[in-house]
């Protein structure tokens, strides 16, 4: 595929306008123009036929500081701090750390209690910044620590009361204050923070540009000499015998140049002397092995699993030694040598511990033993008794110049069980050259090394069980490394790859992309469920989420998005877009839906539309509505309802456009915060303390606006609005009673295998599938659930995910299915009836949607968790999960 895009990509203001004197030449319809030849500048947008005022609008980051640092200085403008200007520092204070620390705390929270927090100003800054690549280490990334910590501990030094204790029993005292110091060390902080925010969207542009223009260079060094065999006459000189040529030598053939159909090279000597036994007396000795007790020649020939021989040979089990017998002959060797070694073999029944044997008995060059017992074969795992064919290779170490073949049943701890060999084969590997102009077939073909012009295939497996860490070298001409690829590591000098996919490198796009998500089956021919691992480009296989469709879309997009929500569909999910930047949109079409969360839009450099839409917020929450740092979002017709949270709509630093949109209990029906900048057209409601609020940033527009309860306006560190509204105080109904949502952590998780007796992994991962020999994987995660008995379960979600290393290379179809346990059983675990599938990559995580045939498990106690199960040897089916998982169910 050819490379998406190359060159240089700046990265201008965050509201993606276009600073100039003159109109832009060809403008599309919602082109943003700040029109610096009018003094206040002037912000437009282009409406398809002119451009249209949106309001003055300053872009230099300076000014915005300034703002923040004005309202700070108009707190501390009389060096006291009252109960009041407490409120809004409070307020200030929240948005730093995410939640409303309380008014007796004493201390503030630590930066490294917030970096693992999950929410607030200083977790969002900081953990995307690592996200996009930048290392812990970094200047940048810890001046924000130390500009929290350096507020901190002065805010914690203010007396006779901290500045967030908003208690009736404080509310009459003042704080004292050096407005100076004050000022810094908020204004420190604050340049802190946007200096990380500028350094993360450079970095997340620089891995976009690196990932898309590395590497041409080392597909071009890849071209390796594939000179074609064309004239084997006069290109391939082969078998010369002591320097003869063309001369037949009883069973050797010396010539130049032979041509043949057909070609077998190959020691085929059998070196075991008696192999099937068929020749030696039932119940004796076979002919060629060392007379011992509790062996002898068996008739297999009445056997139900047997393996077409008449003759076996038969071990008896010891409860306490092992039990073994030799081949007579010693065999001579060289250190270096190869040889292959196989037979058949099986058990009478299941019991005992021990395990049948193949293997060698090492001599020196004097034929006196070493003492050294060595065993490429062992029928291992849980006992079969279907005989079993068992192949392995043998290297002679040095200092061997013998070997002895021995067969052995191992200390088995009880008597009752036998052990059955047959067809033992042993065998010097071939040492011989082959040039072939043409096709070499072969069922299992192994070699030390292997030279060639072009390998092609279908799969190329190295390393694994017996083979070590596999590992792939590339060189070029001049005998330099420029690629190494093994299981403790990968790298290449140069990279070119035309579709790269990576949850650490930003994805790019310009194709138009269409979602479809739906709550239920719709009625459309050939419809199914909804289900995020469905296609979701139709409404006959939609995606069960928004979450999900959102994030299908590459971060980095030129394209048109559109995420399409089915009428009438019950959503409860707060999703949320963040992080994409490019010239594209993304556009969402909610309708006639209806969402049951907080839905967050933030830190975006490309445009975001939503139509439609209802969203019940939670309960006494901080914003139902996040809108935070954007370059430019739309909102038309959506009504949401705070249920007595702080904020219904918060544009905090960035802009919003809203048309058409109510706002019904909250404190604050549209709020602009920090710098940001909201344009209204005709929107209603009602809020209990201001319709419109502006905390260090601007409302404007025009037609109606929601009104308040104390005041339709409130304006607060600088902010204003502006324009003409009409004030009406309006009622939006009711929505549906908020459901309850709780989120429970996995308190471990841990793997079952069948082999071996059967036992626990025990290393702190849940698996899938099986590899190598340990048999098929039961993977569990294990919960500490609440009692849902009487509920209503509307959702419920999983978020888990897949390990980066082991497990298949691929995309991984998993199965999750419930059980009935709090902790690890003593035995091999079960599963219930029902089960979902979700396809995972490696090193990702993602919430899945549970379907509806588990609640009733949930809801009457005897589901515990989750695991995931397929009864197949398939390797496609292998995967690794992390122990770590959550569940949240939402319930009425």
């Amino acid at each position: 595929m050819a490379p998406l895009a190359t060159g240089t990509i700046s990265l201008v203001d965050m509201n993606d306008a276009i600073v100039s004197g003159t109109a832009p030449a060809n403008p599309t319809v919602g082109t943003l123009w700040l029109d610096t030849s009018v003094t206040p500048n002037m912000m437009k947008k282009w409406g398809g036929s002119s451009w249209v005022d949106i309001g003055e609008l300053d872009p230099n980051y300076s000014d915005t500081i300034e703002n923040i640092n004005k309202s700070i200085d108009d707190i501390t403008s009389d060096s006291v701090i009252d109960y009041t200007e407490r409120k809004i520092l409070k307020d200030r204070i929240t948005k730093i750390i995410g939640y409303v620390i309380a008014d007796n705390a004493t201390t503030l929270p630590a930066a490294s209690t917030l970096d693992s927090s999950g929410k607030g100003e200083f977790y969002t800054v900081r953990k995307q910044a690592l996200n996009a690549g930048i290392p812990s280490p970094d200047t940048t990334y810890a001046a924000v620590a130390t500009q929290y910590t350096n507020l901190k501990t002065y805010l914690e030094s203010l007396t006779p009361v901290d500045v967030w204790d908003l208690s009736t029993a404080n509310k009459s005292k003042t704080i004292a204050v050096t407005k100076s110091t004050f000022r810094d060390k908020f204004l420190q902080y604050d340049n802190a923070v946007n200096a990380l925010v500028a350094a993360t969207a450079a970095k997340q542009k620089s891995n976009s540009d690196a990932a898309d223009q590395k590497g041409q260079s080392a597909l071009d060094d890849l071209g390796l000499n594939s000179e074609k065999w064309s004239d084997a006459a006069n290109k391939v000189g082969l078998w010369k015998y002591k320097g003869d040529e063309n001369k037949f030598n009883g069973n050797v053939v010396a010539t130049r140049t032979l041509f043949a159909t057909a070609l077998l090279l190959s020691d085929w000597t059998n070196l075991i002397e008696n192999p099937d036994f068929e020749e030696d007396t039932i119940g004796s000795i076979p002919a060629g092995f060392n007379s011992t007790t509790g062996v002898r020649v068996a008739d297999i020939s009445g056997f139900t699993n047997g393996n077409g021989s008449n003759k076996a040979l038969e071990i008896d089990a010891y409860a306490t030694s092992n039990n073994s017998i030799y081949v007579s002959n010693l065999i001579p060797v060289k250190e270096g040598e190869v040889f292959f070694l196989a037979a058949e073999g099986r058990y009478l029944n299941t019991a005992g511990s021990g395990t049948g044997r193949l293997g060698f008995l090492r001599y020196d060059g004097k034929k006196q033993s070493l003492n050294s017992w060595q065993t490429p074969i062992t029928w291992s795992g849980t006992k079969t008794t279907t005989f079993t064919d068992m192949s392995a290779t043998y290297t002679v170490p040095a200092g061997t110049g013998y070997l002895q073949v021995y067969a052995t049943f191992s200390n088995n701890g009880e008597t009752t069980n036998k052990f059955y060999i047959d067809n033992l084969r042993m065998r010097r590997m071939a040492n011989a050259e082959l040039i072939v102009d043409g096709i070499i077939e072969g069922r299992h073909i192994k070699a030390g090394s292997v030279e060639f012009g072009v390998l092609s295939g279908g799969i190329a497996k190295f390393g694994g069980s017996g083979n070590g860490n596999g590992k792939v070298e590339v060189y070029n001409e001049n005998d330099e490394l420029i690629a190494s690829l093994d299981a403790s590591q990968g790298g290449f000098s140069d990279l070119y790859v035309g579709n790269f996919e990576s949850p650490t490198v930003v994805e790019y796009s310009a194709d138009d992309i269409n979602l479809f998500v739906s709550d239920r089956l719709l009625e459309y021919a050939g419809a199914i469920e909804p289900n995020d691992d469905n296609e979701g480009t139709g409404w006959t296989k939609p995606l069960s989420t928004v979450t999900e469709a959102i994030r299908r879309i590459p971060k980095y997009y030129d394209g048109k998005a559109t995420i399409n929500v089915a009428y009438n569909s019950l959503m409860y999910e707060s999703f949320e877009i963040s992080g994409f930047l490019g010239s594209g949109s993304i556009n969402l079409s909610l309708g006639s839906s209806k969402f049951y969360g907080n839905p967050v839009i933030k830190n975006n450099l490309l445009n975001i539309f939503s139509t439609g839409g209802t969203i019940n917020g939670k309960k006494l929450d901080y914003a139902v509505v996040s809108l935070l740092r954007n370059a430019y979002v739309r909102l038309e017709k959506m009504k949401v309802y705070g249920n007595g949270s702080s904020m219904n709509f918060d544009t905090t630093a960035g802009f919003t456009e809203m048309d058409q949109c109510e706002t019904y209990g909250a404190d604050l029906g549209i709020s602009s915060r920090y710098g940001g900048r909201v344009f209204l057209t005709n929107c209603k409601g009602s809020a209990t303390t201001y319709g419109l609020h502006c905390y260090g940033g601007d409302i404007f527009g025009q037609g109606t606006a929601p009104s308040g309860g104390n005041n339709n306006i409130g304006e607060v560190a600088g902010g204003k609005v502006m324009g003409s509204f009409t004030y009406g105080t309006t009622t939006g109904g009711t929505m549906d009673a908020q459901p309850t949502t709780v989120t429970i952590n996995a308190s471990s998780g841990d793997s079952w295998r069948d082999n071996f007796g059967g036992q626990w992994y025990g290393q702190n991962e849940v698996v899938q599938g099986k590899w190598g020999s340990y048999g098929i994987y039961r993977g569990l995660w294990f919960f500490s659930l609440p009692s849902l008995s009487g509920k209503t379960i509307t959702q419920i979600r999983m978020f888990v995910h897949r390990k980066k290393a082991g497990g298949n290379a691929a995309p991984v179809t998993t199965y999750f299915k419930p059980h009935t346990y709090t902790s690890k059983p003593s035995g091999a675990p079960s599963y219930q009836s029902p089960q979902t599938t979700a396809s995972f990559k490696p090193n990702e995580g993602k919430w899945i949607t549970i379907p509806s045939s588990f609640y009733a498990g949930f809801v009457s106690g005897s589901y515990k968790g989750i695991g995931i199960y397929i009864n197949s040897t398939n390797q496609n089916y292998y995967a690794k999960f992390d122990a770590t998982a959550k569940l949240e169910i939402t319930y009425k």
